[in-house]
């Protein structure tokens, strides 16, 4: 066989051939090709949630928590782009929140659709590899709800955050409106909640589904925590 300098580079796909993952599918129940995650049972609620990329050094101790993908997206995009390099590091986490790529209110649909693929295919993936997940939600205005609730199953855990809707009133209100959407169609069990979320919806998800609402601090409430004792 005749070969040349760069014959060996014809031997394995570039790492940009597949950019979109579409090697590997998933099942999915419904017509947008939304991945479906598997019902975890007998999970427990975290005791903590980190951000990706923490390191924790004791293994029992990562084992009680969860890691959390409530970032800019782009500290996300390695998830994406290298989905089997991370395993080991997501291994040692209890379970690992779906990533929370953003459906901004002022990007267009299929950015959105986009981007809640994104979050079902590397739960799915997760799962198929043995790590514990909980999805999380997001959603936009009322036209991301035809598919932003899809791909999760009813009465499981979930998670949300409630980053950027404090003094945002349209915001605010955006996110009251499809926080009752998904009581209504995921009907959850429990709500891990990243950010404060306001009293008359956590009454909500009580009085609706019975759900429980567990609420965890944002890393810069924990800063403001530690500067408040410090200068006390």
């Amino acid at each position: 066989m005749y070969r040349t300098r760069t014959s060996d580079n014809w031997q394995k796909l570039p790492g940009g051939f597949d950019t979109v993952n579409a090697r590997q599918f998933f099942p999915a129940a419904n017509s947008y090709a939304l991945p479906d995650l598997k019902l975890e049972s007998g999970l427990s609620i975290p005791t903590w949630l980190v951000p990706y990329k923490s390191r924790i050094r004791n293994k029992e101790e990562s084992a009680k928590g969860a890691l959390h993908g409530y970032l800019d997206d782009y500290r996300l995009e390695s998830l994406w782009s290298h989905p089997t390099r991370a395993l080991p590091y997501l291994a040692q986490f209890g379970a690992v929140l779906t990533p929370d790529f953003s459906l901004y209110r002022d990007h267009p649909y299929p950015i959105w659709l986009w981007n809640t693929y994104r979050n079902r295919w590397l739960g799915a993936f997760w799962q198929s590899q043995g790590i514990r997940v909980i999805p999380s939600v997001s959603w936009s205005c009322e036209a991301s709800y035809r598919f932003c609730f899809l791909g999760i199953s009813q009465k499981s855990m979930v998670s949300i955050s409630t980053i950027g809707i404090g003094r945002d009133k349209v915001a605010l209100k955006l996110f009251s409106e499809g926080f009752r959407v998904m009581l209504e169609q995921l009907r959850p069990t429990t709500i891990l909640c990243y950010g404060p979320l306001p009293d008359t919806l956590s009454h909500l998800a009580n009085e609706q589904v019975g759900a429980e609402v567990v609420y965890y601090p944002t890393r810069w409430e924990g800063l403001r925590a530690a500067r408040r004792q410090t200068e006390g």
